[in-house]
């Protein structure tokens, strides 16, 4: 059989790591033998892996539909963020500080672009947009917090640091081989660097 669409639902649930990596190359190489693959999956890991554009569901309705990453890292909706970026949402209150606008998330002010300047907003923040060094970075980024090491967990294609930030939990991805040429592990003190640019707002009612 060689179709020229495959319709696939769930196609790695239940299966060994192995048998997923080895369905995930098939999807990949239909792909780009210009086959069109339909795939419905809970796994976000796999839709940034392996979608090109991304429809989102809910209750039986299109909500947001777009290409991976614009669906992916700039959400609609607070309930799209929590199912796709669910590492990193933060709750706050804008406010101007010296000239800048902030989400005061309590311990944290997170500085961001926004056109308003009060009201409750969450803030989204992908953990492949946030650099993780030793010491603060000397750049333009204009948040940088200090914080420790709580988690490291192996992902496959990347390392996810678990870090704690005056109390908000951060979650980062970085490469494995920066991730043991810092030797980073639990208890680990870290600085952690984004730019405005790079927090997606949504504000809340």
């Amino acid at each position: 059989l060689d179709p020229d669409l495959y319709l696939l639902d769930e196609p790695t649930a239940n299966l060994d790591p192995l048998s997923v990596k080895s369905i995930e190359a098939a999807i990949a190489r239909l792909a780009r033998e210009g086959k069109t693959v339909i795939l419905a999956t809970h796994n976000l890991m796999q839709a940034r892996l392996l979608a090109g554009r991304v429809v989102f569901l809910q209750a039986g309705r299109l909500v947001q539909a777009g290409s991976a990453a614009e669906v992916l890292s700039r959400p609609l909706s607070l309930d799209i963020a929590e199912f796709s970026a669910a590492e990193n949402i933060l709750n706050g209150s804008l406010a101007r500080r010296d000239g800048r606008t902030v989400l005061d998330c309590g311990p944290l002010a997170i500085e961001v672009v926004s056109e308003r300047t009060t009201g409750r907003a969450a803030a989204v923040i992908r953990p492949e947009d946030i650099l993780v060094s030793l010491q603060p970075l000397d750049s333009s980024a204009r948040n940088s917090f200090r914080g420790t090491v709580r988690s490291v967990s192996d992902l496959g294609a990347v390392m996810a640091l678990g870090v704690d930030c005056s109390g908000i939990a951060f979650t980062v991805f970085l490469t494995r081989i920066s991730c043991s040429q810092m030797g980073l592990a639990p208890g680990v003190g870290v600085a952690l660097t984004f730019k405005a640019t790079a927090v997606h707002l949504l504000h809340l009612p």
